[in-house]
């Protein structure tokens, strides 16, 4: 007998002899088979599509589920990196605010944060001529990823016990009460007329150091033409070239044809021109106007008072009289800021200990190694950094390099009248060369500011050269004579200017912000702008 097997569904039933099925065995197996004849069967194969259609949605469910908590998850890190970020900005404002030096002397930093695994990396960036910089703040995520990244732009704004904001260094040379007195030789331009080159006769002119260096040649004994003089009493000029303005208080006096004011003269006095002094702008002048022999001025008088002609003398402008101005300007030069505040904190906060001590000398015997002095033929580069110093000498062949942002207070504690000077063939913060028929100077006078509240001279002598800005208002005198030269800006109690002396008005000096100090009560920083980027942007 042979056995077969026959499946239906998941039954099975024997066949026996020659492939009949037995009587009961057919009424078991028409029972079984009849539920999905017909139409019936559409309900079973309905409810196997549901079936898979709800398992179907389950797995999608899930995964759907799982994406979208990586998704939340994402949006978590990327928001505390944001956070971080932004404490990352406030933290570097912070050090700004309360570290003069950290605006010239930045190194990448790491900032923790809660909620972080990978600290944030801040940067910082100055430019010293623009005075405002620009912070940049990377999150990461525990892998080291950058997630987020922002851009802050800040400038330097006012500084330590300053509450307004001043135009220190708004022209080349300001006097406070003392004048100004220029008698030069009568030299002629030319190459011999800058950088030590011997003659030329003195010259106030201009240039723009963050537009290249200071270059005179060929005809042309000047660079630019906005080497203002200001004082806030008068002006004496018997010998001197002033490619720029000149306003004072005061009265402006000229004599000798080597007297020249190439733009205009405006004073709260009267202008007095003598044996061919010549003024090629217009003058301005609230009292009288004097001519003498063979004067010239080129541009209109405006006067309040009366006006005189001597032999050979002319006015080529207009000639309007008009009321005195009563609006004149108190101050010309702002001689009015408080160095003591900013001094006394540098006393116990600064930089002194990065200067080399064979540079730093106790000259009055009272066990501080205050006063730095370089001679001979040294070279010293001076870190950058905030300074107390009791005096500041420079002699010899001696040079000292300053390429980055360095503040020097005077401190009058140890010696009310320790002196600045530069002289012999020393030079500070210029380098000098010869280029294609150009004398040129290479001098950034942003890169070092001098504040000083001694009585005692400030002298630049010699073929003393200097490049920065020096404040000095209680200066007893602030003085050059021979070959020396200014690359930058002074303001003094006094200014005299003999023999060959030059300023050059570096342009890129005048800033609205001063007196810089470390410490809490230290320059504001100001933000300009805020950016985000992408976190993965290498520009910054």
């Amino acid at each position: 007998m042979r056995e077969d097997i026959f499946y239906k569904k998941t039954f099975c039933f024997k066949l026996t002899g020659k492939g009949k099925v037995s009587k009961m065995r057919k009424d078991i197996l028409s029972k079984l088979v009849a539920p999905v004849k017909g139409n019936q069967g559409i309900a079973f194969v309905t409810m196997l599509v549901v079936s898979t259609v709800l398992s179907m949605g389950a797995a999608a469910y899930f995964v759907q589920s799982a994406q979208e908590a990586g998704t939340i998850q994402n949006r978590v890190d990327s928001t505390q990196a944001l956070y971080a970020a932004e404490t990352a900005i406030e933290y570097a404002k912070y050090q700004l605010k309360t570290d003069e030096t950290k605006w010239s002397n930045w190194t990448t930093q790491t900032v923790d944060s809660p909620g972080v695994d990978t600290p944030t990396q801040v940067d910082f960036t100055y430019d010293a001529g623009l005075n405002k910089g620009i912070i940049i703040a990377t999150a990461f995520d525990a892998n080291g990823v950058p997630l987020r990244k922002i851009k802050v732009e800040v400038g330097k704004g006012n500084s330590y016990n300053d509450p307004e904001t001043k135009t220190t260094f708004a022209k080349a040379a300001c006097s406070c009460e003392g004048g100004v007195t220029i008698s030069g030789s009568s030299g002629g331009g030319g190459m011999g007329g800058g950088m030590g080159g011997g003659g030329g006769g003195i010259i106030v002119d201009s240039y723009l150091s963050s537009e290249g260096g200071y270059s005179v040649g060929g005809c042309s004994d000047h660079d630019q033409e906005n080497g203002d003089i200001g004082a806030n009493t008068w002006v004496d000029i018997s010998a001197g070239k002033i490619y720029g303005d000149v306003t004072a208080l005061g009265d402006y006096t000229a004599s000798g044809s080597s007297s020249k004011v190439y733009h205009d003269v405006t004073v709260d006095g009267s202008i007095v021109l003598d044996n061919r002094a010549i003024i090629y702008g217009n003058a301005d002048v609230q009292l009288d106007y004097t001519g003498n022999y063979r004067t010239k001025l080129y541009g209109d008088l405006t006067y309040g008072g009366t006006y005189s002609l001597g032999s050979q003398a002319h006015i080529y402008g207009a000639k309007i009289q008009q009321n005195p101005n009563q609006n004149f300007p108190e101050d010309i030069c702002p001689c009015d800021l408080d160095l003591s505040g900013m001094i006394e904190y540098t006393r116990t906060n600064n930089d002194n200990s990065q200067i080399d001590p064979a540079y730093l000398f106790d000259m009055d015997g009272d066990g501080n190694f205050t006063d730095f002095k370089i001679a001979g033929n040294d070279v010293y580069e001076l870190p950058g950094g905030v300074y107390n110093f009791s005096s500041f000498v420079a002699t010899g062949n001696s040079h000292v390099d300053v390429t980055q942002e360095v503040v020097v207070y005077l401190d009058t504690i140890n010696d009310p009248t320790a002196e600045l000077k530069i002289a012999g063939h020393a030079s500070v913060g210029v380098t000098t060369g010869f280029h294609c028929c150009m004398r040129t100077a290479d001098a950034n006078a942003r890169n070092l500011r001098i504040y000083s509240d001694t009585t005692g001279p400030v002298t630049i002598v010699g073929n003393g050269l200097f490049a920065g800005t020096i404040y000095a208002p209680y200066s007893s005198n602030f003085s050059m004579t021979g070959n020396s030269e200014v690359f930058g800006a002074i303001v003094a109690n006094s200014i005299g200017m003999v023999g060959n002396s030059k300023i050059h008005y570096d342009e890129s000096a005048k800033v609205k912000e001063d007196l810089p100090v470390p410490g809490a009560d230290g320059p504001s920083v100001d933000v300009i702008a805020w950016e985000e980027l992408d976190p993965f942007d290498t520009q910054y």
